[in-house]
């Protein structure tokens, strides 16, 4: 404890030598800038006051958060810092594969945790570039899709843009963007993806694979803007629908032929965004469709192949899709019970995985759902949360900048119910 308020006093002092030399103050003027005695321009707490920290930023011209992430956190990942004794043991190649079990069985702390120890082993920037985005797609999963895409912005500097490791980088970015809500930004890299692998076929498995999954990012972008656009919706619908049936079967083929039973969730992903753009084109009837998801929801979380975080994320987003489509199609106490027992399994598998993505998708729904009765009632309607509830709420509005708003509105319209 005593050498980590070390090193950050050690960054204090330099963010403020920093912030001298760049704005060119003599120590009064910076003294007096940062709101104190001359003779103790540099303190010694290793937890310095907020005003003081608030202060610092605006003469570095840096946001308040960069600062307090610099001290105590240091610089990014510092592949060449100190190594222990752990780290000295291991072999960059053994800590990845270790690294990918723990994303694919959906372990996302223990894959942080050894995506960085990785970043200190490696010794390329490509390596360094994996490494990093392994630790943005855990973050992702839990639902930091913030610092997940600063992690995958990070990663993609590293680089070349020729490269097939920039290829499954820029995807994985593309989907973090997705799941933060930037669908409009987010559609826009898969088109320039789709157009550069359209100019340059794939000709091995990997990159018809990150082919595959571009053809899912694009149906799932299109899928998302249905509800953002409504006036492109039959458009967006189609798209979906068609991005969504090249990607389940190339998943389909390539599980096969690479023995890889996780790419079948995937597949049964894009079977839930084709099933839902169905409904929205009319194709198919809204009842009926949440009637055959809830039949096929699990009972139970036990069966062997919810041990792959693919299958685990699956199931939700087929809750999380069922949900939406009662929200949008269906009424009165139908929509709530399809609703409550599709929030619910989503909240299950949540639990499972610390996956608060899920989290965020359940509480967005169940307030768009009290306020549509409100609206379509004239009623007032306590909009009531628990203990446990205003714990999720919080828990989001720390991960995800864009729902902090939102999370606001939710803890101040509040009851509060017994629990």
């Amino acid at each position: 404890m005593e050498i980590e308020a070390r090193r950050r006093r050690e960054r204090i002092h330099e963010l403020i030598r920093l912030a001298r030399s760049s704005r060119r103050m003599s120590r009064a003027r910076l003294a007096r800038a940062l709101q104190r005695d001359v003779s103790r321009l540099y303190p010694e707490t290793a937890n310095p006051k907020l005003d003081f920290l608030a202060s610092l930023a605006e003469l570095l011209g840096w946001p308040l958060g960069a600062v307090i992430e610099y001290i105590w956190q240091g610089m990014p990942r510092d592949p060449d810092g100190e190594r222990t004794a752990e780290d000295a043991s291991s072999d960059y190649d053994e800590v990845l594969d270790a690294t990918r079990d723990a994303l694919r069985y959906g372990e996302y702390h223990k894959t942080i945790q050894l995506a960085r120890r990785l970043q200190r082993l490696a010794r390329t920037p490509r390596a360094r570039a994996v490494a990093v985005e392994k630790e943005a797609n855990a973050l992702s999963y839990m639902g930091c899709v913030d610092r997940a895409i600063a992690l995958g912005q990070r990663s993609l500097a590293l680089l070349r843009s020729s490269s097939h490791t920039f290829e499954v980088a820029q995807a994985n970015h593309t989907s973090v963007l997705i799941d933060a809500g930037h669908y409009a930004g987010a559609l826009g890299l898969v088109d320039r993806m789709l157009l550069r692998i359209q100019r340059h076929p794939g000709r091995t498995r990997r990159e018809h694979l990150v082919e595959a999954f571009v053809y899912f990012l694009r149906g799932r972008a299109h899928g998302c803007l249905i509800e953002i656009e409504p006036d492109l919706s039959r458009y967006h619908a189609e798209q979906a629908v068609e991005a969504m049936r090249i990607s389940q079967d190339m998943h389909e083929r390539y599980a096969d032929v690479l023995g890889m039973p996780e790419l079948n969730a995937v597949a049964d992903t894009c079977r839930a965004g084709i099933v839902a753009a169905e409904v929205e084109l009319g194709q198919r009837d809204a009842e009926d469709v949440v009637g055959e998801m809830i039949a096929s929801l699990p009972t139970t979380l036990d069966d062997e192949r919810y041990a792959l975080g693919d299958w685990l994320e699956c199931c939700g987003w087929w809750c999380v899709t069922g949900a939406r489509l009662a929200l949008r199609h269906m009424e009165g106490a139908a929509r709530a019970q399809a609703i409550a027992v599709f929030n619910n399994k989503a909240l299950e598998i949540a639990d499972q995985c610390d996956n608060w993505l899920f989290r965020q998708h359940v509480l967005r729904i169940r307030y768009e759902a009290h306020r549509q009765v409100v609206a379509q009632t004239g009623l007032r309607i306590d909009w009531m949360l628990d203990d446990e509830d205003v714990r999720l709420v919080v828990g989001v509005m720390g991960r995800s900048s864009r729902f902090r708003e939102l999370g606001w509105q939710m803890l101040q319209e509040a009851g509060r119910a017994a629990g």
